[in-house]
């Protein structure tokens, strides 16, 4: 059974049509990259998947269940979009002790979530210091690591290395291939997928809100 599956799925918005028949399946263990230009749709799709908008025509699954937004779903489903959502007045440990506590984390297992989205984002060594100290490289590592600290078995990504240096480029990447060889089906949007090819990554390109050849 597809981890993440979506048929027919159609979205307006304003006069705009961002999504138009996308269909989608991501098996578990598979990577899939969203290719296309800005206003392609790639973002629009994903925010749907993730419960976020609802679609105007066609269906989501997650897990077999009818809504992303059903509470089986939001356990196991992670989502970090575009713009990096983390609490700069929070320390990098404060950050993920509260998303993993949102996440539904039981307390007692909390702990053990910190230390691996800081393995995660590589930033033992700043556990401490509060997000607005950090570079945008780290704030960008530590947006994800919030996203995945509750161990995910469904990944959301968009664009998560836009803007940022190579050496967290190559960070994310691997940290994040980590999780699909273990398990977690994974839908990545990006302009450039040249990081993502010798991960076996299957693309998907997008074009006014249409998949294209």
């Amino acid at each position: 059974m597809q981890t993440i599956l979506a048929s027919g799925l159609c979205k307006v918005l304003g006069q705009r049509t961002a999504l138009r028949n996308v269909d989608i399946a991501v098996e578990p263990a598979e990577l899939v990259v969203l290719l296309g230009a800005n206003g392609a749709g790639k973002t629009t799709l994903l925010r749907v998947l993730a419960g976020v908008l609802r679609a105007d025509a066609g269906t989501v699954s997650i897990f077999g269940e009818g809504s992303p937004s059903s509470r089986r779903a939001r356990m196991h489903l992670g989502y970090a979009p575009q713009s990096t959502a983390i609490y700069d007045e929070l320390t990098v440990e404060e950050n993920l002790a509260f998303f993993a506590r949102m996440q539904r984390v039981a307390s007692c297992d909390v702990p053990a979530a910190i230390d691996r989205g800081l393995e995660f984002a590589d930033l033992v060594q700043r556990r401490s210091a509060r997000a607005s100290s950090l570079s945008s490289g780290m704030k960008r590592r530590l947006h994800v690591a919030c996203a995945v600290v509750h161990q995910p078995r469904a990944l959301l990504l968009d664009e998560p290395t836009a803007g940022v240096d190579a050496e967290s480029c190559a960070h994310l990447v691997s940290s994040i291939d980590a999780m699909r060889r273990r398990g977690t089906a994974i839908v990545w949007s990006t302009h450039d997928a040249t990081p993502l090819v010798e991960l076996g990554a299957r693309s998907m390109n997008l074009a006014n809100g249409e998949v294209v050849s």
